[in-house]
């Protein structure tokens, strides 16, 4: 006679105490938590800025005395961001008609000359450095966070925006960088 038993599964006989159980649902919800709160770092859109916002931050550019007239990327960034320096070795490969504005985010613990030795080491030599210390431009650009990245298009009055890693958007920063 072969009697076909049926074996249960050991999972269903183990019970865990309730603490476990609790830990392992509030660590699931901190990933997903961490996962929704991180996720445009990790996007690869462009996203069209509206038409005030184009104004706001050609205003504030004016102030810099920064006129653009062509494409022109601007890069928020910080020297101890690690994405912000892979998205700055990136910026080498932006062909050298188009204007790049390297906007370094407060930082007080280091100063202007020693940032801008830092820019000219990794940046591509027709990047411009800028400081702001004052936020104005990061203010007027609404940066939360930086690596934040911003392509002008002022023939059409269109600015574009990016948060995060370069990368994986490289094609369409190159395609919109070749628009004008």
């Amino acid at each position: 006679m072969n009697a076909v038993s049926k074996k249960t599964p050991i999972l269903s006989k183990v019970e865990l105490p309730i603490w476990i159980q609790v830990l392992v649902g509030l660590t699931l919800i901190g990933l997903i938590y961490w996962a929704a709160m991180n996720a445009h770092m990790y996007v690869s859109a462009w996203d069209e800025e509206d038409s005030s916002f184009f104004k706001n931050s050609m205003d504030s550019l004016h102030l810099f005395q920064i006129n653009p007239s062509g494409t022109t990327l601007v890069f928020f960034w910080r020297k101890d961001c690690q994405d912000c320096l892979s998205n700055l070795r990136l910026l080498n490969e932006v062909p050298g008609h188009i204007r790049i504005y390297g906007v370094h985010v407060s930082d007080a613990e280091s100063t202007k000359h020693q940032i801008a030795q830092f820019w000219s080491r990794l940046a591509p030599s027709h990047a411009v450095f800028l400081m702001d210390r004052t936020d104005l431009l990061k203010t007027s650009f609404r940066v939360r966070e930086v690596p934040s990245s911003f392509i002008i298009l002022p023939k059409e009055k269109k600015i574009f925006s990016h948060v995060g890693i370069l990368r994986r958007s490289k094609q369409q920063m190159l395609k919109l960088l070749k628009r004008q």
